[in-house]
């Protein structure tokens, strides 16, 4: 998938954080640089969240990945689960339809506010 550039992400996200009284922003990505230029970049008041120990994505993963080393499976699931939990809960989502993360954070939201009560 082609990589949006962190000035038009912000252009979208910055005015959707303000329709809905965000004051914070999780983001899931597998590139940690996204994270530093987003907290770089970020408007006064808007806070990026995001999971810093997680290992999908890092340089180091792809490489156990490639060579079949021990990767700590378990972890790696559950730090994957738990990014689509919490982008499913959000108020607001902004993701690509090319990320498998993205699509099914998308459903799950669409599951829940479907359902009664």
């Amino acid at each position: 998938a082609n990589r949006i550039a962190v000035d038009d992400y912000l252009r979208v996200v910055v005015p959707l954080a303000s329709e809905v009284g965000a004051r914070s922003v999780f983001v899931s990505t597998d590139s940690p640089d996204v994270i530093h230029e987003l907290e770089a970049k970020a408007p006064p008041g808007l806070l990026f969240v995001s999971e810093r120990d997680e290992i999908r994505g890092t340089d180091i993963t792809n490489a156990n990945l490639m060579n079949n080393l021990r990767l700590n499976v378990t972890r790696y699931t559950l730090e994957a689960v738990r990014g689509v939990i919490l982008l499913s809960r959000t108020r607001a989502l902004v993701a690509t339809f090319s990320s498998n993360f993205g699509r099914l954070a998308y459903e799950l939201m669409l599951a829940r506010d479907a359902q009664p009560g």
